[in-house]
């Protein structure tokens, strides 16, 4: 596009305005805006909109914990005003692009909606109620007070009572998702939602048990789609760790920020690229080898779906 002078001029012009009527914290309360890693009881937290600007926000994350590129707080749909008291990671590849992704929640099969709370009670409870006040979640710390909440810079959630000791990490409880440095045990799965939009649990499980990796639907008995072994040379591992480039026998790499179950029975490690988030498949399936790829009633073949 070619601009004469007068054109230019007024072109300049404009952009001076807008920079002049847009307020100057949209710009600098992102950088300065500062969250604890931890917070000590007793305390309460609502799901409401802070009255200051932060990329975190624009991630639709209200944090109320932020530790690296996690955060810990409330994680709302851009759809409805569905929430998860979750942690986030995030990343920003300049001061106008920020994205997150959810990698643990505690109320997946139970959103909450606005002017929910989180507090932790001078009793040593931590409870997370809807707008009307029911409970949705509470941790369970049989006969141990929570004084202090903690997000480590791996992204794990941790509870300590008054003598800091730990008594439950979001680390021991896996929803469909596990980042650097987290293990699967014996016992854990991962459980894929229902759609990419909708966090309930689906059918999909992914699980490790006597040194074999499975991913099964979850039914009654489990329908196994994809077996193996943790590693090559060492099948009798109580848990494996995502960590140095491996999980178990998968090869992940630097790139790989977290590896997610999806709602399609594929698992991924994911990183950030500039069109967002890109998963790389784990699993070494042909697609029809994924039950339900073509729904309840269609065959899988080749060509497609039929």
């Amino acid at each position: 596009m070619i601009m004469n002078t007068n054109t230019s001029s007024a072109f300049v012009m404009i952009t001076l305005l807008i920079l002049l009527i847009i307020p100057s914290s949209f710009f600098i309360d992102a950088e300065i805006m500062d969250y604890p890693s931890f917070v000590n009881g007793p305390n309460s937290w609502r799901n409401t909109l802070s009255t200051g600007y932060s990329f975190w926000e624009s991630g639709s994350v209200r944090p109320i914990l932020v530790s690296g590129m996690f955060a810990c707080g409330f994680h709302c749909s851009f759809v409805d005003e569905n929430c998860l008291f979750a942690v986030s990671i995030g990343s920003s590849k300049d001061n106008f692009d920020f994205s997150t992704q959810v990698v643990w929640s505690a109320n997946r099969n139970n959103p909450v909606q606005m002017q929910a709370l989180l507090e932790l009670t001078s009793e040593g409870k931590l409870n997370l109620k809807d707008a009307n006040d029911t409970v949705v979640w509470s941790p369970s710390t049989p006969g141990k007070s929570i004084s202090r909440l903690n997000l480590t810079s791996e992204g794990n959630l941790m509870l300590f009572n008054e003598t800091n000791y730990i008594v439950w990490q979001s680390f021991d409880h896996p929803t469909d998702t596990l980042v650097r440095g987290q293990r699967l045990v014996p016992g854990q799965k991962l459980k894929a939602s229902v759609s990419p939009d909708d966090p309930i649990e689906g059918l999909y499980a992914f699980a490790v048990s006597r040194g074999v990796f499975t991913a099964n639907m979850d039914l009654n008995p489990p329908q196994i789609y994809y077996e193996r072994p943790v590693e090559d040379n060492n099948s009798d591992n109580p848990y494996v760790e995502f960590k140095n480039k491996r999980f178990g026998s998968f090869y992940v790499g630097d790139s790989g920020s977290f590896i997610q179950l999806g709602s399609d029975g594929h698992l991924k490690a994911y990183e950030l690229t500039e069109s967002g988030w890109e998963g790389i498949d784990l699993l070494d399936l042909d697609q029809c080898s994924y039950p339900l790829q073509c729904g309840k009633y269609s065959l899988c073949s080749k060509e497609g779906c039929s």
